[in-house]
């Protein structure tokens, strides 16, 4: 299995959870639920000096929505480059970090995924070469050549680079160190010409008149500074025209920043960047003319500039702050002034499109991952009854028509003690459940709700983050109310607010069964909090009574009667009073695990393994039926003894199933990641079939009837690759075999996390089979091996175990979460 992303339970403070998914360069200020285009989404936006400043995540899962535009984000653009490519033109960006990506420069629409340099870059550029499009990089010690459709390294080389040139199909860069350049070929490392003299850092190289020149000066040279020319072609110097005019320069002190040249009308176009002592850099672009070279207007915002002669005109593009990019004569929703952050969304076409503001806005679609276009939006004025700020180290909260002050703080408080423990630094406001909701968030990292009606805190502080919180929402997830809150550098994090909802179980539910009480159906949910509770199976109300038996491990229920394991014990309960009833089962320093029950001969059987023996007694009587005793050594709190997947009769035998380590004399070859089913001849005390090596993922079973003949659910069989393993993607699958024949027949693929438990189910006159994995509880045609339905995903934590009961022809179906909430819902198989 891959490591887990989106939204994860953080093990530290179980339920509240943390968002696996990186953000990436992305510092959030802000965080806005949304539901847009049928899809639930948050929001994240704030300032990102790599990309766009704003991430949208697909709130039930927590997964990121791509961004298929690969744009830069504010001062990130550090160099560019236009070049012919096969019939079109390239142009190509790079970050300060090292992020490559080639566009078609008409469209904006990238070429391909970006590129990675190893390290510092000092030249971009791209071509075609033997008919492929081509990019590259010069770094200080290494030039690398690209894909840049695929985004794979063609080849790369262990010198370092300074500038490229295309030169009759080929790829040319100047190589060298500080003391000799020499001309090579990019792709295949060839020299081109002789070598040189190192001259400078800042390099520029062009082909003239058909020869192939390097232009060089010393780095931060100022305008008047001699520049130096060398004929690769003649292996010769020589002496250029000035490519600007000294005089013209303006601003303090300035120095060359960057140097791109062009052969235009028989002379040299230069594409400049200054540095001025301020700070600022500015990029200039000097055409030859009859006069001498001329200065041609530039973008405010460019800092950097390329040239390139095309079908008779010559074609510009600028960079510059905050990511702006700007190409001669295309109109591209890719390209404009600098993209500032999230501000709400508009509808264009049949669709939600999410507008970032900027010079123009940009209406960015979020299902495509790219923009859509470029243009000014009205101000859209905020309809908020409510508003809330932070003010000095506080807030304050006030109504927006009478002006009236709701709330003010002059910090975050602790409850408890009623110690001021931090400066307030973010804030959210929202109405829910009736209940008027502010979060806050500190500079220590801490968050805390408020009641603002009555001005009380509600439940403690929460503490998660490393730094200051940046940014809040309220919201809901999986019909759960909770509260989302960012940092600068850290994950995000999700806060359940469990004192509005109520969940049923203060900690992780560990068993579920399903049965008939009193002729209500009815579900019981054991719990690590100690507790069990009864559901209605019809209305999922919390029905009582609660049992305070202890930490539970596995549950049964047989009528009125309610069969726990937990704490060394099997006992039986009154499922009506909540009351023990008789001595227990079993006493024993290991634990029994899970529970099956079975029909026998007019008797409810239930079974556990205890102490590696397979235990079975009569639920009415409490008098033992059967012990069998399990290969293997008994394990009382470590992994490698049996346990228990469920009992069954099967020509009039019964049977059962259990999973553990590979025995060593069964499988001497198998993976410390695997594991053993067996399936039992109780009586006999001996296999029904040969046991079967499956997954770290596949111990998991369940005995039902499919079309009527019996059918056993387990995981996938390990050996099935002969002898190489169990490919990751099929770690998962849950396979039936046929109990008479012992054959094996469908194969599904839950694909939903670590699977957890398997049920057998008749609903709507159909065979189905339940499979509770860690993000879904998954339905499976049993007879087919068709999904049949949507997922049930609106748990608050990872699914942990599932159970299913059945009245007057509806079949209900219950699922424990590790956050201590209990789903129910009726299970309707989707029609054929």
């Amino acid at each position: 299995m891959s490591e887990r992303a989106g939204w994860v339970v953080d093990e530290a403070q179980p339920p509240h959870r943390i968002l696996r998914t990186s953000l990436g360069s992305l510092w959030p200020a802000s965080i806005t639920p949304a539901v847009a285009n049928g899809r639930e989404v948050v929001v994240f936006a704030g300032v990102d000096r790599e990309s766009l400043p704003v991430r949208f995540i697909d709130l039930d899962s927590g997964a990121l929505l791509p961004d298929r535009s690969v744009l830069h984000g504010a001062d990130s653009l550090r160099l560019l480059a236009l070049a012919a490519g096969a019939g079109r033109t390239l142009m190509v960006t790079s970050t300060n970090r090292g992020v490559l990506v080639v566009r078609d420069a008409r469209t904006g629409e990238p070429a391909g995924p970006p590129a990675q340099a190893p390290e510092q870059i000092r030249a971009v550029a791209a071509g075609v070469v033997d008919a492929r499009e081509v990019a590259g990089a010069c770094c200080t010690e290494e030039v690398r050549v690209w894909d840049p459709v695929e985004g794979t390294v063609i080849t790369e080389h262990g010198f370092g680079g300074y500038a490229f040139v295309h030169h009759r199909g080929r790829l040319l860069v100047v190589a060298g160190d500080g003391e000799t350049w020499q001309m090579r070929d990019a792709l295949t490392g060839e020299p081109y010409g002789e070598p040189f003299a190192a001259h400078g850092s800042l390099v520029g190289a062009v082909v003239s008149r058909g020869r192939v020149l390097v232009v060089s000066l010393v780095w931060r040279a100022g305008p008047a500074t001699p520049v130096r020319a060398w004929d690769v072609t003649a292996a010769a110097e020589i002496t250029l025209g000035a490519l600007w005019h000294a005089e013209q320069i303006e601003g303090v002190e300035p120095s060359l920043g960057g140097l791109a040249l062009a052969e235009w009308d028989n002379r040299l176009a230069a594409a400049v960047t200054w540095f001025v002592k301020d700070g600022s850099a500015r990029a200039e672009l000097w055409l030859p003319g009859a006069g001498g070279s001329r200065r041609v207007s530039l973008p405010d915002t460019a800092t950097v500039a390329a040239v390139l002669p095309h079908d008779g005109r010559l074609v510009t593009a600028t960079a510059g702050r905050s990511g702006a990019l700007a190409v001669t004569d295309a109109r591209s929703p890719y390209y404009g002034g600098p993209v500032r952050s999230f501000n709400g969304w508009a509808r264009r076409s049949g669709r939600t499109l999410a507008v970032l503001s900027g010079d123009p806005d940009m209406l960015y679609d979020i299902n495509a991952g790219r923009p859509f276009t470029r243009v000014t939006m009205p101000e859209d004025p905020a309809d908020r009854p409510v508003a809330a700020a932070v003010e000095g180290r506080g807030f304050r909260v006030w109504d927006t028509v009478t002006g009236e002050e709701l709330m003010r703080r002059d910090g975050q408080y602790d409850r408890e003690t009623g110690a001021l423990t931090a400066a307030v630094t973010a804030v959210a406001y929202r109405e829910m459940d009736g209940h008027s909701l502010l979060a806050t968030g500190g500079d220590n990292g801490s968050v805390r709700l408020w009641d603002v009606a009555t001005g009380e805190a509600l439940g403690a502080l929460w503490h998660g983050h490393t730094g200051r919180v940046t940014a809040l929402a309220i919201t809901q997830w999986r019909d759960r109310p909770v509260v989302l809150s960012a940092e600068t550098w850290g994950p995000p994090r999700m806060w359940m607010i469990d004192f509005l909802s109520g969940v049923g179980h203060t900690d992780s539910v560990t068993s579920v069964a399903g049965g008939v009480r009193g002729g209500l159906p009815v579900f019981a949910s054991g719990s690590e909090d100690g507790t069990i509770r009864f559901w209605d199976a019809s209305t999922g109300a919390d029905i009582g009574p609660i049992i305070r038996s202890g930490t539970v491990d596995g549950l049964a229920l047989a009528g009125n009667v309610l069969i726990t394991s937990g704490e060394g014990l099997v006992r039986r309960w009154d499922a009506v009073s909540g009351e023990p009833v008789g001595e227990p089962f079993s006493r024993s320093e290991s634990e029994p695990g899970r529970l099956a029950t079975a029909e026998m001969d007019g008797h409810t059987l239930v079974a556990a393994v205890i102490d590696q023996h397979l235990c079975v007694w009569d639920v009415a009587t409490g008098e033992s039926h059967t012990t069998m005793p399990l290969p293997g050594r008994a394990a009382l709190y470590q992994p490698g003894g049996a346990q228990l997947l469920d009992i069954t009769v099967h020509d009039g035998r019964l049977v059962a199933m259990t999973v553990e380590a590979p025995h060593d004399d069964l499988f001497p070859a198998a993976d410390d990641d695997t594991q053993q089913i067996t399936v039992w001849d109780v009586a006999a005390a001996a296999p029904l079939f040969p046991p079967m090596l499956t997954s770290d993922d596949g111990g998991h079973g369940a005995f039902g009837v499919v079309e009527g003949r019996l059918t056993a659910a387990h995981g996938v069989d390990a050996e099935k690759n002969e002898g190489e393993g169990v490919w990751p993607e099929e770690a998962g699958d849950v396979y039936l075999r046929d109990m008479a024949t012992g054959e094996i027949g469908i194969d599904s693929r839950p694909d939903a996390g670590w699977n957890q438990q398997l049920v057998f189910a008749r609903a709507r006159g159909r065979d189905v089979l339940l499979v509770a994995a860690d993000n879904a509880v998954v339905l499976f045609d049993a007879a087919t091996g068709r999904d049949l339905t949507d997922r049930v995903n609106g748990l608050a934590g990872a699914v942990t175990c599932v159970a299913v009961t059945q009245s007057h022809g509806h079949t209900f179906g219950a699922a424990g979460d590790g956050a201590g909430g209990v789903r129910i819902w009726e299970i309707v198989p989707r029609p054929e």
